[in-house]
């Protein structure tokens, strides 16, 4: 079914203010469905995520996620567009994911 498809392989735990994840429009809460290449289907580990950010440096990622608290309902997913880049805090995103282990 394609609801594997939303379950997300990963929660944002912690955006730093000012951060390119912040900046991008990431949420504490979130859910990540999509982040670049990286979807639920071929997600492995968040080390794919990481060498992800590194080839990407400067260049805008497709960020798909599911809020938790939205006020339209649980559940919505929004569309964000994030550019991992070196910035003053501590590597290319400025935020904690979690991988999803609900599986």
């Amino acid at each position: 079914g394609d609801s594997s498809r939303l379950k997300g392989f990963a929660r944002v735990s912690v955006v730093t203010d000012g951060s390119p994840a912040a900046m991008g429009g990431l949420r504490s809460g979130d859910t990540v469905i999509e982040f670049g290449s990286v979807s639920s289907a071929n997600f492995q580990s968040l080390q794919d995520i990481a060498s992800l950010l590194q080839h990407s440096r400067e260049r805008p990622l497709r960020v798909v996620v599911r809020r938790a608290n939205e006020p339209l309902g649980s559940g919505a997913l929004a569309i964000l567009s994030v550019t991992p880049k070196t910035w003053e805090g501590r590597g290319l995103l400025g935020c904690v994911l979690l991988p999803n282990s609900s599986t």
